[in-house]
């Protein structure tokens, strides 16, 4: 099943130096089939979050060797109410009993293999 196509655009440096930030838009499934344009309301609705930090807390640094792409991006939040997410939901089928008490740090990353 495709849950979600991210088309990401970013630079490779000559020593493999990866860079490169969310698109601005994505399609997703998550609510329909849709294109969504804003990354922080997404994140809000599956967490219940919301992120603090600089404007760049979406930019993912990381390294590509020729054979192994890592890419990842963190940052810290808070939970304010309930997410679609059973991790972060205190509703039915929730794993959260109360919501989480103080910042949660994200880490996001990508990892890719070239295969023959």
């Amino acid at each position: 099943m495709l849950y979600r196509t991210v088309t990401f655009t970013g630079h490779i440096s000559s020593d493999g130096t990866v860079k490169f930030s969310w698109p601005d838009e994505w399609w997703d499934i998550e609510g329909g089939d849709r294109t969504i344009e804003d990354l922080e309301p997404a994140f809000f609705l599956h967490t219940g979050c919301i992120i603090s930090g600089p404007d760049k807390a979406w930019e993912y640094m990381g390294k590509f060797d020729g054979q192994t792409f890592y890419a990842s991006t963190h940052h810290m939040a808070k939970q304010v109410e309930s997410g679609m997410i059973p991790f972060y939901s205190t509703g039915e089928g929730g794993l959260l009993e109360e919501l989480i008490d103080g910042p949660i740090k994200f880490l996001n990353s990508i990892e890719l293999t070239v295969v023959e």
